[in-house]
Order: structure tokens, then C-alpha cells, then sequence
């Protein structure tokens, strides 16, 4: 409680569903277990660095880094339910979490649903099993957004319908910077 935290890197550390609830309840200051928190719920609010820190902003971690922590799907989960309530999470990396195309359907539930509030600037999906399956529910949720600027999707199986997807976005995604498509199996049809 009361810490001013704003980043946290826990990439490459094994700390499963259990790490990954432990670690957002003592960012939230709630050190208690519920029934329904079980499954690894995250429920933590996240904050900007201090070279862009406003006084606006609440208090609370901006950015978050669990690439490779073995959240699997229950941490997956936690992820998506802190992101349905965060007033301050801008990046938020969970790179090489095996994540599929349902983990993606509810991580993109929660950014669609908290599209007003959530200021989330970079979102980083690298080395994970995605499909235009999934990447078509991601890219409704960002469809418009006023704040994403980084977007990497690299090394996952998105293929000529994953750049399909991705392209017919990019005209509404007016501030999006960074875009990583690579080793997705993207031939001619999907370049075009």
C-alpha cells in the first residue's frame, strides 16, 4: 500500500498463476484470498514513468513486464480481469506466456470494455500461439484507439489472414508507431 512503484519487470521468471496473484495483491494492498481469486485473478492498477507522468494520472504500476513467467491460461485470466479495471496501465508485456486464441479473446474483452479509461500504449504479444482466430477479436478491441502506439505480434502463427486483419485496422489505429508482424508466416497474399 502506498508504494510508488510505477514499473515492474518480472520477464523470465517462472512464478506461474500464483506469483503472478501475489505479486497485483500486494501492489493493490490486498493480501487476502477470496474463492472467486483462485484462478490467479489479477486486479491491479498500473502507472506512467516519471518522464511522462501527469498529475491526472492515479497513483499505480504503469507498466508491467510477465513475459515468460508461466502465467499460463488462470494467469492469463488475472491479466485480463486487472486490464477490465485499470485507470493506468500503458504497457504491458506478456511475451512467450503461451498464449492462444481464447487467452486473447478475453485479454481483448477487457481492453474493448475499458477502451474509455485505460491508457494502454504498447502491448507486446511476441512468441505466443496466436492465430487470426484470436487477432480478430484483438484488433476490434484496439479498432479506434487513441493510445496505442506499439503493437508486436511477432513469432506467432498469424498467416495471410493475420495480415489481413491487422491492415484493415491500421487506418482507424491513427497512433500506432511500432508494428512487429515478423515470423508469422505471412506470404504474397497477406503482404499485399
Amino acid at each position: 500500500k502506498g508504494s510508488s512503484l510505477k514499473r515492474l519487470h518480472l520477464t523470465g521468471n517462472r512464478i506461474g498463476p500464483i506469483g503472478v496473484r501475489a505479486i497485483t495483491e500486494a501492489m493493490m494492498g490486498d493480501g487476502g484470498e477470496s474463492s472467486t481469486d483462485r484462478d490467479g485473478s489479477l486486479d491491479v492498477e498500473m502507472h506512467p514513468p516519471l518522464d511522462t507522468l501527469s498529475l491526472d494520472l492515479p497513483a499505480g504500476v504503469q507498466e508491467l513486464f510477465l513475459a515468460g513467467t508461466g502465467m499460463g491460461p488462470s494467469g492469463c485470466a488475472s491479466v485480463a480481469r486487472m486490464l477490465e479495471t485499470s485507470k493506468t496501465m500503458r504497457i504491458i508485456s506478456l511475451a512467450n506466456c503461451d498464449i492462444g486464441d481464447i487467452e486473447l479473446s478475453a485479454l481483448a474483452a477487457s481492453i474493448k470494455n475499458n477502451r474509455e479509461t485505460l491508457p494502454l500504449e504498447a502491448l507486446h504479444l511476441s512468441f505466443n500461439k496466436i492465430t487470426c482466430k484470436g487477432l480478430d477479436s484483438l484488433m476490434n478491441a484496439i479498432w479506434g484507439s487513441h493510445t496505442i502506439r506499439e503493437l508486436l505480434l511477432d513469432n506467432n502463427k498469424l498467416g495471410d489472414r493475420g495480415a489481413e486483419q491487422v491492415a484493415a485496422i491500421l487506418p482507424n489505429v491513427k497512433t500506432l508507431e511500432v508494428l512487429d508482424v515478423g515470423f508469422n508466416s505471412i506470404k504474397s497474399g497477406g503482404m499485399r
